[in-house]
């Protein structure tokens, strides 16, 4: 089974948790659960992530059965709730709705920080795709690997503390002004001094 707990504002702890027979939500530490599947074409599935930002969107990528481990109708799709699991909409521009007879694993799904969060997953034929807007759109990173297994995201480098879809958008200075900011890994230009004023005097 695969579980996310959330800490809510209340004393009760959020759980959401997809294993191969459903997706549930429990409000009370576990104690009961609620079937929130409906919406979504197979109640059966293996991986499920959180948005890092908010806690009530949550992705799954559903499976046909027990019996036939691809994509429902050959179409892949990523499926997402905004509202801890009451409605999903499906995620599907720019995956193939064709001929899609894939398989996302446990641990084939992931998100990194950012803000927009990217999300990730990787499927048993050897392709990853990635999203950079929540999942909005999608594009084929990688294919040709082996059987992917387990996806996971991370920021490295100089810039791994901020998030890199924000950099070089403007923002205001302590003054009010509005200001833009270098690209990434580069020095804005530094200022020079006024020329002094010669007398005349020799």
């Amino acid at each position: 089974m695969r579980a996310q707990d959330r800490s809510r504002s209340s004393a009760a702890a959020t759980a959401l948790s997809a294993k191969p027979l459903g997706t549930y939500r429990s409000d009370n530490n576990g104690d009961s659960w609620q079937d929130i599947a409906k919406g979504v074409p197979s109640d059966f599935g293996f991986c499920m992530v959180v948005h890092p930002h908010d806690t009530e969107t949550v992705y799954i990528v559903p499976i046909e059965s027990d019996e036939y481990r691809c994509m429902p109708e050959a179409k892949l799709r990523v499926y997402s709730t905004r509202n801890g699991g009451k409605s999903w909409e499906s995620l599907t521009r720019g995956l193939p709705q064709k001929n899609a007879l894939e398989t996302v694993l446990r641990d084939s799904l992931a998100t990194d920080t950012c803000d927009p969060a990217g999300i990730y997953f990787g499927t048993r034929s050897g392709k990853v795709y990635g999203s950079n807007d929540n999942g909005k759109s999608w594009q084929l990173i990688r294919e040709g690997l082996p059987s992917v297994v387990c996806v996971r995201a991370a920021l490295v480098g100089d810039g791994a503390g901020n998030s890199p879809r924000k950099r070089g958008r403007a923002e205001k200075s302590k003054t009010g002004t509005t200001q833009k900011k270098p690209a990434h890994g580069k020095k804005p230009p530094a200022k020079r001094a006024p020329a002094r004023k010669r007398s005349g005097k020799k």
